[in-house]
This record gives structure tokens, C-alpha cells and sequence, in this order.
């Protein structure tokens, strides 16, 4: 039974209009009561709140959804998006960086050097350090990544160990 309810909150949640979303949420709802071992149900329902700006209730979802599928990249990305609106940077750029280590294959070079970067001003700075690299092995023309790179790994005091 949960799985009909599931199935009507997809439907309805791809309607989108904010009726059809609210009478989704009810469904996903009555979902998790019936069976609350679903992580797609409680990442729709977080992404219902994550549209409706009510990120407690988002955050709340997805930490779920990842509880019960460890390894749902797409939740770490939306997670990511909801902790950087409540201004919980650190906790954004650890899920970004997981949704990174869970799909690389979907990864460009810029992204991973986007990332570093983040990391590295968090003070993150082996996490950064294996960005760089994952942007240098994407691209071995990118003198961005290099530089930041060269950079981190001086700031570490491990230059001269990767010379």
C-alpha cells in the first residue's frame, strides 16, 4: 500500500502546482507511515519542502533519505543546496563533496576546482588537495588546478613531497 502512495507523490509532485505538491506531501506522508523504509519517498518529501523554502523540514528528509541509501549522490546534492540556505557552509561542502566521491564520472574539472576551493577556505585542506588532483587528472592542461593545487599543498607543508 505505501507503494501507492509513493506513487501518486511522484505524480502529483511532477504537476508542480502548489496544490498538487501539498496533496503529494500528504501522500509521501501517509508513504512513510505505512513504510518508512523508503529513502526515494523522504527525498521527494524533502525536495516538496525544499520548494516550499522550509529547510529544516528538507534538511530533516534528506539526512533521513541518506540514512537509508548511504550512497543516494542526488540527495547529498540537494542537501548541499538546503544546508548553504540555512548558512551551514561547512556541513554544504562535506555533502558536495560526498555527492562528488559518489558520482565522479558526472564531475568536470572546473567543478572539482570550484570545490577545492571551497574546502580550502574552510581550512579543508587534504579534501581540497584530492579535488585539485581529481580536476588535474580530468584535465592535465587546467593550470588552475595545478596552481591551487601547488598552493594547498604548500599551505600544508607537502609541497616538496609531491616534487
Amino acid at each position: 500500500m505505501a507503494v501507492a502512495y509513493k506513487v501518486l507523490g511522484n505524480i502529483q509532485q511532477k504537476m508542480g502546482s502548489g496544490n498538487q505538491r501539498q496533496t503529494a506531501k500528504q501522500n509521501y506522508l501517509k508513504a512513510i507511515s505505512l513504510d518508512g523504509k523508503d529513502a526515494t519517498v523522504y527525498a521527494n518529501l524533502g525536495s516538496i519542502y525544499a520548494q516550499d523554502k522550509l529547510w529544516e523540514q528538507a534538511i530533516s528528509c534528506y539526512q533521513r533519505a541518506i540514512a537509508l541509501k548511504p550512497d543516494f549522490a542526488g540527495v547529498y546534492r540537494n542537501l548541499t543546496k538546503a544546508w548553504t540556505q540555512v548558512g551551514k557552509l561547512s556541513e554544504a561542502a562535506d555533502c558536495w563533496y560526498q555527492s562528488y566521491i559518489l558520482e565522479p564520472e558526472n564531475i568536470t574539472s572546473d567543478q572539482y576546482i570550484n570545490l577545492g576551493n571551497t574546502l580550502c577556505r574552510q581550512g579543508q585542506l587534504t579534501r581540497a588537495i584530492s579535488c585539485y588532483e581529481r580536476a588535474t587528472d580530468l584535465d592535465k592542461n587546467d593550470a588552475a588546478a595545478y596552481n591551487n593545487l601547488a598552493y594547498t599543498l604548500k599551505l600544508q607543508g607537502k609541497l616538496n613531497e609531491k616534487l
